[in-house]
Parts: C-alpha cells; sequence; structure tokens
C-alpha cells in the first residue's frame, strides 16, 4: 500500500511541476531602443543627463491557458521612458517573463539607462 501512495505522490509532483513553474528569457540586448522621434545629429548622448537602470514592463494575464492579450515590447519602451522621464534608452536588455497556475501573466520587460534629449539640440 505504501509503494502505491509513493508512486501516485511522484507522478503528481511531475504533472503539477510545470503547471506552478515560471519561466524567463532573455530577447537580446540593444545599444539604444526609443519609440519617439529623437534626432541624435547633434547630441552627444555620453553628456546627456541619464537615469541609470530603469525599468519598464508590459503585461498581460493568462486564464485557463487563453491570453487576454499579448505584451509589446513598445509597450514596455514607453514604460520606462516615462518612469526615466526620458526618450532613448542606451544599453537596453529585453526579456521575457511568464508564469501561471490557472491564472497567470506574461510580461515583457525593458531595462537600461534613460536619456532626456529634448531641448539638447537647441
Amino acid at each position: 500500500m505504501q509503494g502505491k501512495r509513493f508512486i501516485t505522490l511522484v507522478v503528481l509532483i511531475f504533472i503539477m511541476a510545470p503547471l506552478v513553474s515560471g519561466c524567463a528569457v532573455r530577447l537580446g540586448g540593444m545599444t539604444a531602443i526609443s519609440t519617439k522621434n529623437v534626432s541624435l545629429n547633434t547630441v552627444d548622448l555620453d553628456k546627456m543627463p541619464q537615469t541609470k537602470n530603469v525599468v519598464g514592463t508590459d503585461s498581460r494575464f493568462v486564464f485557463i491557458f487563453i491570453p487576454l492579450g499579448f505584451p509589446t515590447v513598445q509597450g514596455a519602451v514607453d514604460d520606462a521612458l516615462d518612469k526615466g522621464q526620458g526618450d532613448v534608452i542606451l544599453d537596453a536588455v529585453l526579456q521575457a517573463e511568464s508564469w501561471w497556475f490557472i491564472i497567470g501573466q506574461n510580461s515583457l520587460t525593458v531595462k537600461g539607462n534613460v536619456v532626456n534629449t529634448k531641448g539638447a539640440a537647441k
């Protein structure tokens, strides 16, 4: 009887483990990224004020394997630019994350240094 319970427990663990798991994947790194029109002809980005290590996220929920929308890179970049009060992200790293158990969440995250170039080219 003990052997059957142990086998049942092991099978349940193997079935439940993927259901309560999460995942994070690095999608890539970018030298500069922006969703705004920026003219960099007369701007030295290294001399502009920067907000370091700003994190922007765009997330959407999942309900019983049904995604309720999809996160976008534009949403994550816009969130980071708003938080850092700038218009360009330097040394950006883009990451996808997800978790679920009946309900869940898919997210795209961008992290980098936000630079404000507005008014610098005058």
